[in-house]
């Protein structure tokens, strides 16, 4: 496994460990979070705190501004970490991860 992968197990999408900085929004309230792994399918995002245990959320992630959230499902959390499903086009997704990580990206297509 390189440094950059994270377990695929049952993922949908090959996973690339990231600290990118962001924000999940429910509701209007932004609440600050950082992104720890992220694929085409979702992301594993620092437990954000001072929500109502949010279904659908958008993620902002701050390299990419604020006018293009990603929609997402949370499907797991804990004390420590939410797991987010993105819910958008899965070509849009792709074209925003090869914009995030354009050389780890390309090693999705090979």
């Amino acid at each position: 496994m390189k440094a950059d992968e994270t377990n695929q197990d049952s993922r949908d999408a090959r996973r690339f460990r990231t600290i990118f900085s962001g924000s999940v929004c429910y509701r209007g309230i932004f609440k600050k979070c950082r992104i720890h792994d992220l694929s085409a399918s979702g992301a594993k995002l620092t437990a954000v705190e001072g929500l109502p245990d949010p279904t659908s959320v958008n993620l902002i992630i701050d390299r990419l501004g604020p006018y293009r959230p990603l929609k997402s499902e949370v499907i797991w959390r804990n004390k420590d970490w939410w797991g987010v499903r993105f819910t958008g086009d899965p070509e849009e997704l792709a074209a925003i991860m090869a914009e995030l990580m354009p050389g780890r990206w390309s090693l999705v297509n090979k």
